[in-house]
């Protein structure tokens, strides 16, 4: 009994620090991603396509793609606590690539909505959004080629 409690102790150790430490073990990061990329529809040889998760943590990592610097951070922290994503209404005829074989981009803003997904396709956001114009520019420009 007791060495099972050890070992239950040993392992919520070593999970407590890999949340606190980035894969270098030198900068602290939320364990709570600010925000998350993902994507949904076409079709793979098994079915629908699964898509990864990258999630962007405000020490700048952002899984998968490059490291974004600290301004980009808290600038893009200070648009998601500025902005009412849910203040974006349904497209009335959202035309999404999904419909088509091709795939769709989803946001999630973990610490704001939690598992709340948006679908961009699927929302009525003007062409020239200052909040989607800053997200998509830094999705576009930290991918990794």
């Amino acid at each position: 009994m007791i060495f099972l409690v050890a070992i239950t102790i040993i392992v919520g150790l070593i999970v407590f620090w890999r949340n606190q430490y980035d894969a270098r073990g030198s900068e602290t990061y939320s364990s709570v991603a600010i925000m998350a990329v993902t994507g949904r529809g076409g079709l793979c040889p098994e079915g629908a396509c699964e898509y990864d998760v990258h999630n962007i943590f405000d020490n700048g990592e952002f899984e998968g793609y490059k490291k974004l610097s600290q301004q980009e951070v808290s600038k893009l922290e200070d648009i998601i606590d500025s902005t009412d994503f849910l203040q974006y209404s349904p497209a009335s005829s959202p035309d999404c690539s999904s419909y088509y074989d091709g795939s769709d981009r989803i946001i999630l803003f973990p610490k704001k909505y939690g598992n709340r997904r948006f679908i961009i396709c699927e929302m009525s956001i003007p062409e020239e959004d200052p909040a989607f114009s800053y997200i998509n520019g830094l999705i576009k420009s930290h991918y990794k080629e």
